[in-house]
């Protein structure tokens, strides 16, 4: 199966923003958003599935993943955690105003 990067895509496909992502990836979250650095600073939302639990090895669980998005400008504007009880969740980051 070949796979690509949101960069790639985009470069590929003429899209020259992305103004939310939806992302639910079995834990693969963080290594798709951190492979997006070109496309990203045109992003204004992504609502992303997070792990309280390592359910696949390698997985960034929750505190580490909020703490990424924070480092790629994005906070957590809401949390539906109604999950939590089996280990999961889903957050809504949204990016941070210049002064935030």
């Amino acid at each position: 199966m070949n796979t690509t990067t949101i960069n790639q895509f985009c470069k590929d496909n003429n899209v020259d923003r992305i103004d939310f992502m939806w992302l639910d990836l079995q834990g693969n979250e963080f290594n798709v958003l951190n492979c997006a650095d070109e496309i990203l600073h045109t992003t204004k939302a992504i609502f992303a599935e997070y792990s309280l639990v390592e359910f696949y090895e390698g997985l960034k669980k929750y505190d580490e993943f909020k703490e990424f998005m924070d480092s790629i400008g994005f906070y957590e504007a809401y949390n539906e955690n109604v999950y939590n009880s089996i280990g999961c969740g889903n957050s809504l980051f949204v990016k941070k105003i210049k002064g935030d």
